[in-house]
């Protein structure tokens, strides 16, 4: 259609308003309420000065919108209504950010003239809406309006002013609330949202998260949308997309039982008068209802994420108040920042669960990405599994519900039990306080805490257990006598129960695993049940390490591992290569039946047991490593050789004196620089690094991957067409993670895991020094995720021989090497003690050792050295330095934070201070620190992977008065410093300077690769 054919002819109320045919005299009157006069005097005001002001002359022409299209300043130049009635539409996309000109014309294919035209003359009597976040019945509805009114005219004109939503995904008054500056200019909320809002992320509704959507939709499947919520609308409501962490498309869609047309949100919108269905199992909309609404019948959810969260709880076993107390009264919805990031975070939504103890008790059976409370609201519950060392519901519920109507013993206990002063079934602090103390004491104390039945004596059951362990050696012995004597858990009436009850008792209780090994599998409780009650035979079975063994390609046969396959025969040929070698620990395994008809309880019984390997079977699980270009990247003689590319995925673009992962992967990058190697960084969680990082990564020659080349780590895996030699995957949490795609992309590349220092073993000594039960936990998925890794990459570089020794403990030393990181040695200025004053402490504070080092330093030990020195000054030292250390500020502790010349700052200090009280790795911060010739006073553990002894310019103590004592005596003493100072710079130089770590490295990596030739 043409535009003439339209007869588009308004009659002016005088021949002035002619002059522009479109002007819409009655909406310009609406929205400049301080103007009078006749339609010309307000046409003519618009001419004259309206445009100018940003004043717009119809519902659907926007003046500085179309001005930004043509390129031209908002308030400058002609006046462009005019000029676009005039023909200047052919010149823009579209008049106004609300009239999608692309959708429009694909409703009306034939015509080819002025949208604006079209749509004021006919288009809205005919249903069309000039944008798809504009539901033109939806509001007609809300404003009380007839079918013969334009309701986007209305909208414009009056409505959003009067806070009348424009689509039922649109909520203007919850998006004013998240954007403030749209309130405080007045400006129209769902125009800012199309233009700005959508792409900075901003929610449009309380039940739609831009972020959550987008982490389903695949990268290159978003296409063009700008907009989440259009791709929502479009395809991923119809797809089953789920538009909130609390939408869970498929349990909305099992309560309903009826199809689902269109996009599940808006389904549960339009019928929340006539149901009462949640869509998350987190939110109980008919409990809601009756507490929060009054029986009303209006979209729970929606009212508890508006307004409802500051005074309801949403689910009878979600405790708002105990939240608060754990995460700091956040400023949103408490169930909503639970399952977006909370429960990650390690925080419980009541105090009867914890998510860290859940997932370590059945490990796999809830995905990373999924809500282990949800999981036990709708299974775990109802299958018996523990909520947590507190909370047991078949002991709360046969003690407490045995006659009752069945019900949920959480939910029981929260809004009864608890009133009535019904008593939990409580773990034996005295017996947990035992169990860390022991760690503390001894770290090598690393077995297993066993699971004993009835009322006991646990001196005699621990004398009793001794009898049936074969276990000479004294120090064997007595760690396994703290494993026993570590945490009992009393089982009520285990004898009067059948064998089928037994194995379901046992799989509730929670056996705990300290530091080294992992919660005891279900299976493996339920079979020791089963064996230990009955009296049968068993085959030993492998608590410890047995999925590695499985894994690998092996079965337990008489407890011993062989080849998966061969079964009991000893003289299968398979075996013949065999050799037998002591396995890395302890086995702890059922006893047999020999041992059971000797008399004594039964339980368990340890030994130092050996295994059967088949070095063939294992070298297929080892493909190369590093060690050099690999063959293929050498062409034919003659002929320009191609040089191997690496690949490093590290967290962030690493900068220069930021922290001591920055420095690792520098390092890294340099050295197979200098090995041949062409570079390549994917920087997982930084794809918009800064701008001077990103340059100085630039500048050494390395191919930096950011935005927009690539919106994520997983799009450029997946689409990147290079072929990488070999790929360095940093820490378990970053380059680790994406483990699989990276083997199924480059199946021919050798795959190295650098964690930089053992997330797990740092993790357990914090839980351990805090008496964290929850963090224990934690710790033991993250040693579960980390040797996963470790045990299917190529080769794993570590950076100290204690993280060495942990992974061989592990079963895991074969493909794994220990080499130091290098410091680049500079010239430091001479060290004269009495030309130096100052104690510091260095080191990035985004790492949580530091942070806890700096507390115990301000608050037990720099007092003790202040009174009795109180003219010696600490410098508090680090980048991202938390605002809580303004507390320790005073005349004597100076809160410098980074410091750009840490070089010469290290010049002028007498000594530097690292309290460490957990960590993993090597501490850079000293080797910083004793390159530069400064003494440190530290921890043993802080030394830790160091190598190096006392005296090589350290002193050692671990409790605050040793280490306020240590600072003070050497801090006079002139000539022991100066002396530490000579043999720390030496130790160091020779120990962690450049060339002779990457000569080391490559050394270690060669080594490896031709053990697994062989």
């Amino acid at each position: 259609m043409k535009r003439s054919e339209l007869n588009v002819q308004p009659a002016p109320s005088d021949p002035d308003a002619a002059e522009m045919p479109g002007f819409d005299a009655g909406f310009y009157r609406a929205i400049r309420p301080d103007l009078a006069g006749t339609d010309a005097d307000l046409c003519r005001h618009y001419s004259g000065h309206g445009w100018r002001e940003r004043s717009a002359p119809h519902p659907l022409f926007d003046p500085p919108y179309v001005k930004w299209q043509l390129g031209e300043a908002p308030t400058e130049g002609d006046e462009p209504f005019a000029r676009y009635l005039a023909g200047m539409w052919r010149d823009v996309a579209s008049p106004h950010p609300l009239f999608d000109a692309a959708r429009y014309r694909v409703r009306y294919p034939d015509f080819e003239g002025d949208i604006l035209q079209h749509y004021s003359e006919r288009g809205w009597r005919e249903g069309a809406t000039p944008h798809p976040l504009f539901d033109p019945a939806f509001y007609r509805a809300q404003a009380g309006l007839g079918e013969d009114e334009d309701a986007f005219r209305h909208y414009q004109m009056a409505g959003w002013r009067a806070g009348l939503p424009p689509h039922p995904l649109f909520d203007p008054d919850f998006y004013r609330e998240q954007r403030p500056d749209v309130a405080a200019q007045g400006l129209e909320p769902l125009a800012h949202y199309v233009q700005f809002g959508s792409i900075e992320g901003a929610m449009p509704h309380p039940l739609f998260d831009p972020a959550h959507y987008l982490r389903q939709v695949p990268d290159a499947a978003l296409g063009l949308h700008i907009s989440p919520l259009l791709d929502y609308l479009d395809r991923g409501g119809a797809a089953g997309l789920s538009p909130h962490p609390l939408f869970d498309v498929e349990y909305y869609r099992g309560q309903l039982g009826r199809a689902v047309t269109g996009p599940d949100l808006l389904d549960y919108l339009s019928h929340a008068g006539r149901e009462t269905v949640s869509p998350s199992r987190l939110f109980d909309a008919a409990w809601y209802r009756d507490v929060a609404l009054g029986g009303a019948m209006v979209p729970g959810l929606v009212h508890y994420l508006r307004a409802g969260w500051r005074g309801h709880d949403p689910h009878p076993c979600f405790d708002r108040i105990f939240y608060d107390a754990q995460a700091g009264a956040v400023n949103e919805p408490q169930l909503y920042h639970f399952r977006r990031a909370g429960e990650a975070a390690g925080l419980r939504p009541n105090a009867l669960f914890s998510a860290a103890f859940y997932r370590a008790m059945h490990p796999g059976v809830v995905p990373d990405d999924g809500s282990a409370f949800e999981h036990y609201l709708s299974e775990g519950e109802a299958a018996g599994w523990a909520a947590s060392p507190e909370f047991r519901p078949r002991r709360y519920a046969s003690r407490y519900l045995a006659y009752a109507a069945p019900t949920s013993p959480m939910r029981h206990y929260m809004l009864a039990g608890r009133g009535q002063g019904l008593t939990l079934p409580q773990a034996p602090v005295n017996a947990v306080a035992e169990a860390f103390s022991a760690l503390r004491a001894d770290e090598a104390a690393v077995t297993c805490l066993v699971v004993l039945a009835g009322p006991i004596d646990a001196e005699a059951r621990a004398a009793q257990l001794m009898q049936l362990a074969p276990i000479a050696e004294p120090a064997a012995r007595t760690r396994l006598r703290r494993c026993v004597i570590g945490w009992m858990i009393e089982l009520d009436g285990l004898s009067d129960l059948p064998p089928e009850a037994v194995c379901g008792k046992m799989a509730e209780v929670p056996a705990i695993v300290l530091a080294g090994a992992a919660f005891m599998p279900r299976a493996d409780l339920a079979r020791l049940a089963a064996a230990t009650r009955s009296g049968q035979a068993a085959h030993p079975m492998v608590l410890d390490r047995a999925l590695d063994i499985y894994h690998a390609g092996y079965d337990v046969v008489e407890g011993w591992a062989v080849p998966r396959g061969v079964g009991g025969d000893p003289d299968h040929p398979a075996l013949r290569a065999a050799c037998d070698r002591p396995t890395a620990g302890p086995v702890l395994a059922v006893p047999r039946a020999a041992m059971l008809a000797g008399g004594g309880p039964g339980w368990f019984w340890a030994q130092s047991a050996r295994a059967r390997f088949v070095p063939s079977a294992q070298a297929c699980l080892l493909d190369a490593v590093v060690g050099g270009p690999p063959a293929h990247a050498v062409a034919a003689e003659g002929s320009t050789p191609v040089r191997p590319r690496l690949l490093l995925i590290d967290s962030i673009v690493p900068r220069v004196g930021f922290d001591a992962g920055s420095h690792y992967a520098l390092q890294l990058m340099e050295m197979y620089q200098g090995f041949g190697y062409d570079v390549t960084l994917l920087p997982d969680a930084e794809l918009a690094g800064p701008d001077d990082a990103v340059a100085a990564i630039a500048s050494e020659g390395i191919e930096l991957i950011q935005a927009p080349f690539a919106v994520s780590s997983a799009a450029f895996i997946g689409g990147v067409q290079d072929i990488f030699d070999v790929i360095v995957m940093s820490r378990y949490n970053c380059g680790g993670r994406h483990m699989e795609a990276l083997r199924a992309r480059w199946p021919g590349a050798r795959l190295l895991f650098h964690p930089g220092d053992l997330h797990h073993v740092r993790e357990i000594r914090e839980a351990v020094l805090h008496e964290d039960v929850d963090g224990f936990a934690r710790a033991l998925q993250t040693k579960r995720r980390e040797l996963e890794i470790v045990a299917r990459a190529d080769m794993t570089v570590v950076v100290s021989d204690h993280e060495l020794a942990v992974l061989k403990a592990a079963g895991h030393g074969g493909n794994a090497v220990m080499v130091e990181p290098a410091f680049s040695n500079r010239t430091p200025a001479p060290y004269r003690a009495a030309d130096r004053q100052g104690v510091a402490f260095i080191g990035g504070f985004g790492h949580q050792p530091n942070v806890d080092a700096v507390t115990f330093l301000c608050t037990d030990i720099w007092p003790r050295v202040t009174a009795a020195r109180p003219d010696l000054t600490l410098h508090i030292v680090g980048s991202a330095a938390p605002a809580a250390f303004g507390a320790y500020a005073s005349d004597t502790v100076r809160i410098r934070g980074r410091v750009e010349d840490l070089d010469g700052l290290l010049d002028e200090l007498r000594m530097t201070v690292a309290p460490l009280r957990y960590g993993a790795g090597v501490k850079m911060k000293l080797v910083s620190s004793l390159a530069a010739g400064v003494p440190v006073v530290c921890t043993a553990l802080a030394a830790e992977g160091l190598g190096l002894a006392p005296g090589q310019g350290l002193v050692l103590a671990d409790d605050a008065a040793a280490l306020a004592e240590a600072i003070m005596r050497l801090y006079d003493d002139a000539p022991r410093l100066e002396a530490l100072s000579a043999a720390g710079r030496q130790a160091v130089h020779r120990r962690f300077a450049a060339p002779a770590v990457h000569a080391a490295y490559r050394a270690a990596v060669g080594a490896a690769m031709e053990r697994v030739k062989r």
